[in-house]
């Protein structure tokens, strides 16, 4: 082959080979995505809920009046089944699409939706995505109501719907399951109630209506079961009445509804006891059984400090130069500093290799902790990311007898081969515990957070220098009071359990297991080890307290489970067609399925327009909600996508014109 027409790219400086790239992948990718999946458009800047409708000019969307919002909250252990019912309002003058925006936390789990029109009810089906959009589709250009609802990410919920007529309410009803937050001995619910931005489409800035009764009341209904004896119940921004009926307490708003002006948020604190306690909860779906089991930590002052092998691993690649480098270093001083005599430490570095500062754990004697200080100060940012050698390192032994192995790795995860990692993590573990350290102002959190889920450990962020002592001291108090380790769940009969491999029990952190079962009979014991001698409980499961969403809760685990054996290099068909199984039989939104609801009846003649779906961009404002990222619609991705695409072949050409 003749190579002389190719000489010029010989002549290509780094800097040319870097942006001719760019625009190649970033157009490739961009041109994919909007052939790929021309439905799906992304706002990342939405709070509560929105409706966007569709304007008379073309390719323009704005909110729809908000007119009320009534909330229903059921909460049984660290369980929230959350219903939310909007209503809106078209004031557009012809047919239109509507786009509804729902940001949820990552760990919801969106169950139901349907949509009323005047006396018509459209609830959602359940379907495999590609499905679910070719109905909607189907429906639209028939002139049928119809709506959708897919999962852009799992934090943000897009629902559509088609053929509103001019002047007609609509009433959306999402509901959703999601385990609670706990924090610092708290259980904390959250739920936004902002009034939805006003935005005008032919303006420069957008204008914010404020917050008033009239625009969106709110009403809100709670039932709190919480399964232990409370301490405190406190609504923090809304007065509410309370009455507690036998166990159980029962929470609204002191005004029948409210300005949505601010988020509500409700904390609670269980009377933590001297040893563990469980509760128990159950609910019946389909001829099967599911239980939550809660187990919660004694109070600290039960709590012995047990020996402990503290192995520090930290990433001197290159990609941790400057800050992250002296944040992680801060870390590990911080953590050295709790050692006592009856521990062991050693000190790992890795970058394109991996050296250890010990044969073997040394004792945690004055002189090893001043080894170790010296050992990471002299430490500089170069060379590559060789995680494994690390982890091999960190774990090829077991721990010595009585001792507990942590292993606190720190780095900023800049590595491409997470599905490799996992899968040493999960052979190598053992015995050993994995706690992951993101440092810098972007690590690699998708790899961390799993690291230390198959580690059995927990993922810890720091952002910045000032962040150092408050996150690094969470995670040494956890460290160094595990209140219960090996735990184990015997249950009897059938039982699919999730998670599948029970993480250690630490102070302040209850632990919650999901469990499928034929029936739920007979006695299961709970066991473990604490820091004096082992632990059991016996429940008597015929004694489970009524619950709801639980049957949900434990299908996202399932679906979550089985995408982690996706992420350890599974069969994509085996793994995909088990998620359908489960989320079809759930009526759960994932990556595969999607709620579509059909209004048989056509109500838009064929010789009427409908307003256009596409989503321009909105208008500059103060409060940045111009062009967020993957704002836009699928034809502007691929009109830019082929744009790049054009600017790189131009480039290929200009450069061989010019040699």
């Amino acid at each position: 082959m003749n190579a002389r027409p190719w000489r010029w790219l010989r002549r290509l400086t780094h800097k040319d080979w870097v942006l001719l790239s760019l625009a190649v992948v970033f157009g490739l990718a961009l041109s994919l995505r909007a052939i790929a999946d021309p439905l799906d458009t992304s706002f990342d800047d939405v709070t509560g809920g929105t409706l966007m409708l569709a304007t008379g000019e073309p390719g323009t969307m704005v909110p729809g009046p908000q007119l009320s919002t009534d909330v229903t909250m059921d909460i049984s252990g660290m369980v929230a089944e959350v219903t939310v019912l909007q209503r809106f309002r078209n004031d557009s003058g012809q047919f239109a699409e509507a786009i509804y925006l729902f940001p949820l936390p990552d760990d919801a789990a969106v169950n139901a939706m349907q949509m009323r029109v005047g006396d018509r009810l459209i609830v959602g089906e359940i379907q495999e995505k590609k499905q679910a959009q070719a109905t909607y589709r189907e429906a639209v250009q028939a002139g049928k109501r119809a709506s959708l609802l897919n999962q852009n990410r799992p934090n943000l919920f897009t629902s559509r719907v088609a053929n509103l007529g001019p002047g007609e309410e609509i009433e959306v009803e999402i509901a959703y399951v999601q385990p609670l937050e706990w924090n610092a001995g708290q259980f904390r619910l959250r739920f936004p109630m902002a009034v939805t931005p006003r935005f005008d489409p032919h303006g420069s800035t957008a204008e914010v209506a404020p917050a008033r009764q009239e625009a969106n009341p709110t009403t809100l209904q709670l039932r709190l079961s919480p399964g232990f004896e409370l301490s405190r119940l406190q609504s923090l921004y809304h007065d509410v009445e309370i009455e507690q009926r036998g166990s159980d307490y029962w929470l609204t708003l002191s005004e029948l509804a409210v300005a949505a002006e601010r988020d509500f948020e409700l904390v609670w604190e269980p009377q933590l006891k001297a040893g563990p306690q469980t509760a128990l909860f159950r609910e019946r779906h389909d001829d099967e059984d599911y239980a939550l089991l809660m187990i919660m930590p004694p109070q600290p002052e039960y709590l012995h400090q047990q020996p402990r092998e503290l192995i520090f691993v930290l990433d001197s690649s290159g990609s941790m130069f400057g800050d992250s480098m002296a944040q992680a270093k801060a870390s590990i001083e911080m953590a050295l500093g709790t050692l006592t005599d009856s521990d062991r430490l050693n000190v790992i570095d890795f970058d394109s290799e991996a050296r250890q500062l010990f044969p073997n754990p040394a004792a945690a004697t004055a002189e090893n902790v001043g080894r170790a200080l010296k050992f990471v100060d002299a430490l500089e940012a170069d060379g590559g990311t060789d995680i494994g050698a690390a982890l091999r390192l960190a774990l090829d032994s077991q721990p010595a007898s009585g001792f507990l192995r942590q292993v606190v790795f720190i780095t900023d995860g800049s590595v491409a081969n997470e599905r490799e990692l996992f899968s040493l993590i999960e052979q190598k573990l053992g015995a050993s515990r994995l706690f992951t350290v993101g440092i810098g102002p972007a690590p690699n959190s998708y790899f961390m957070r799993k690291a230390a889920q198959f580690g059995r450990g927990s993922y810890t962020f720091v952002g910045s220098a000032e962040q150092v002592a408050e996150s690094m001291d969470r995670l040494l108090s956890r460290l160094e009071y595990p209140a219960l380790n090996n735990l184990c769940l015997d249950w009897p009969g059938f039982a699919e359990t999730y998670p599948t491999r029970l993480p250690d029990l630490y102070l302040g952190e209850p632990l919650m297991v999901q469990v499928r079962s034929d029936e739920l009979k007979g006695d299961a014991e709970v066991c473990g080890d604490t820091s004096l001698a082992s632990w059991n409980a016996h429940l008597d499961l015929k004694s489970a307290q009524p619950g709801r969403g639980i049957a949900t809760l434990w299908a996202r685990s399932r679906v979550a489970d089985l995408m982690d054996q996706l992420a350890l290099g599974g069969d994509p068909a085996t793994i995909r067609e088990a998620v359908l199984e489960t989320a079809l039989s759930h009526k759960l939104v994932t990556r595969y399925t999607s709620f579509v609801a059909v209004d048989h009846t056509p109500v838009r003649p064929a010789e009427m327009p409908l307003a256009s779906s596409r989503m321009a961009p909105l208008p500059s404002t103060a409060l940045n909600l111009t062009m967020p990222a993957g704002g836009t619609g699928a034809a502007g991705r691929l009109i830019f996508g082929l744009m790049l695409l054009l600017i790189g072949a131009t480039m290929v050409q200009r450069l061989r014109h010019d040699t």
